[in-house]
């Protein structure tokens, strides 16, 4: 079976997941922190964190892990967005802070 949509649903599909959403992308930035460890003979030396739950956690090895515990904890805060928005911008947030 083959799913045919209109140029116009399909600018809207790519629309929605190439940009992150605004709302989304500014409630992540007042609530969750992140930093790089800064002193030296650490094996993390250099390595992104963010704070979720109060607790530290290294994006290079938990991005997965930290997409679904964020994602479950603003949920309620979002219902009018449709969930692959909300996870899509939570990515490229993480995203932004592994290469700042």
């Amino acid at each position: 079976m083959k799913i045919l949509i209109t140029e116009e649903e399909k600018e809207n599909i790519l629309s929605q997941h190439s940009e992150p959403n605004k709302e989304v992308l500014n409630h992540l930035k007042r609530h969750y922190h992140f930093g790089k460890i800064d002193y030296e003979g650490h094996l993390y030396y250099g390595s992104p964190y963010i704070i979720v739950d109060e607790k530290m956690y290294f994006i290079e090895d938990n991005k997965k892990r930290l997409v679904n515990k964020i994602f479950n904890e603003i949920e309620d805060n979002f219902k009018n967005l449709d969930i692959a928005v909300i996870r899509q911008t939570i990515k490229k947030y993480l995203d932004y802070i592994k290469n700042s």
